[in-house]
């Protein structure tokens, strides 16, 4: 249990063989959905719009856990058990004859690029960087000899539902990315193809245990199919691959030139605050180092005579050269000027 397919696509763009733009898509499916993660994998998934998106998600759950079953019980055939984990990596295989339609059909269509089963040792430690596969045939591998001592071919059980399990992740990406032509065909998008590559899901579905079956009854809406295609029982399904367009959106800035208007009043109102910035600064200064230490320059001229006379009726000033009036009130030290 536990199990993940992985799919690495690579696009360009075609601008010349020396200046080919590279991009990577990466995808890993997982049929035990996890929390508080997205539960689909593909752009689109919809059993009635995108039916053979959903074809080729129900191929991918169906027979990823035949693999993982399967992987499981030949490994529970004995003690101890051989493996405990197993990687392999499917590539397409480009040495194919024949026209397109047999190249998908054929269980070649894929080869073992690598193949790493690790056992454990004597003491549980599992050894690494053991490459086991001494071919690439997916057939050789299927009908080796189930022979415990030799490991060059392990598991034999398993491939022929590897083989399946690939194409669907291979045909479903490619749907997911709308390529279907006369130059790759969709095995997902032609209800002959589509036959071929399902013929023993109602056997898959049959040979399911119950410890394996989680999400195939009941997902939601993303019940998947548990058997295979038949278009006479499809009469109103539609299989496509409709068109999709990978878009990112971004931000950037063009430097560009000010017209003589715009510049002149940018610069002017630049000037403007500057010189208002530099008249505040000026105010701020004189008001506290000038105005504020200095007593007398709190006041006008026309009021200091009337605030400095206020001690005694003999005390008073004169005010530019001129004796001040005096004008005698009810409180006989009290004077006004």
């Amino acid at each position: 249990m536990g199990g993940t397919v992985t799919i690495t696509t690579e696009c360009y763009i075609d601008e010349g063989s020396l200046n080919r733009q590279y991009s990577e898509i990466l995808n890993t499916h997982d049929a035990l959905p996890r929390p508080n993660t997205a539960q689909s994998m593909f752009l689109t998934l919809n059993k009635i719009e995108s039916p053979s998106i959903y074809w080729g998600y129900s191929i991918l759950g169906m027979y990823w856990r035949t693999v993982m079953q399967t992987f499981y019980d030949e490994n529970m055939l004995r003690t101890p058990p051989p493996f405990l984990k197993a990687v392999v990596g499917l590539e397409r295989n480009t040495a194919l004859t024949g026209t397109m339609e047999e190249q998908v059909s054929n269980v070649e269509f894929l080869k073992v690029g690598s193949c790493f089963f690790i056992p454990l040792n004597s003491t549980g430690v599992a050894f690494t960087k053991n490459r086991y596969c001494n071919t690439t045939s997916i057939t050789e591998l299927a009908e080796s000899p189930d022979h415990p001592a030799t490991f060059e071919r392990p598991m034999p059980a398993i491939w022929r539902a590897i083989a399946v399990l690939g194409k669907a992740a291979w045909f479903t990406t490619m749907a997911d990315l709308g390529q279907d032509s006369d130059s790759m065909l969709n095995m997902l998008a032609r209800p002959e193809l589509l036959e071929n590559l399902t013929p023993d899901m109602a056997r898959a579905n049959h040979t399911l245990k119950k410890k394996f079956r989680y999400g195939v009854d009941c997902y939601g809406d993303l019940l998947i199919y548990q058997h295979g295609f038949d278009k006479t029982q499809f009469p109103g399904v539609e299989l496509r691959v409709d068109q999709s367009v990978i878009a990112a959106n971004y931000l950037c800035q063009v430097p560009q030139l000010k017209s003589p208007g715009n510049l002149i009043i940018s610069v002017l109102v630049a000037d403007l605050v500057l010189l208002q910035a530099i008249w505040k600064i000026f105010v701020l200064l004189v008001d506290r180092f000038c105005i504020k230490s200095t007593e007398e320059a709190r006041y006008s001229a026309s009021c200091t005579p009337a605030i400095e006379v206020t001690k005694a009726p003999e005390d008073y000033k004169s005010v530019a050269g001129q004796e001040p009036e005096v004008i005698p009130i009810d409180d006989e030290r009290s004077f006004r000027t």
